[in-house]
């Protein structure tokens, strides 16, 4: 996995992430990041593992945000759109 050129990542969910908590959290989801171009967010195809610290579990195709801490992308919030 790379690091962003930013703490803050987004990315629309592969697989779905089951619920977790802060001691034992999901690994089991995985996220394709986006990038900006032109104003849209498109799929760079770069695929990662994503880390759920939190409830409810988040469905595959789902857009979130990931931040990158100490070489992971942690689930830090999600849209319902």
């Amino acid at each position: 996995m790379s690091a962003p050129g930013h703490g803050v990542a987004r990315a629309r969910m592969t697989a779905a992430a089951t619920g977790g908590t802060f001691g034992d959290p999901s690994r089991s989801g995985r996220a394709v990041l986006l990038r900006n171009v032109a104003g849209r967010w498109v799929a760079t195809g770069e695929e990662v593992e994503v880390v759920h610290d939190h409830e409810p579990p988040v469905p595959a195709g789902a857009r979130v945000a990931l931040a990158f801490v100490r070489g992971e992308y942690h689930i830090v919030a999600r849209s319902f759109e």
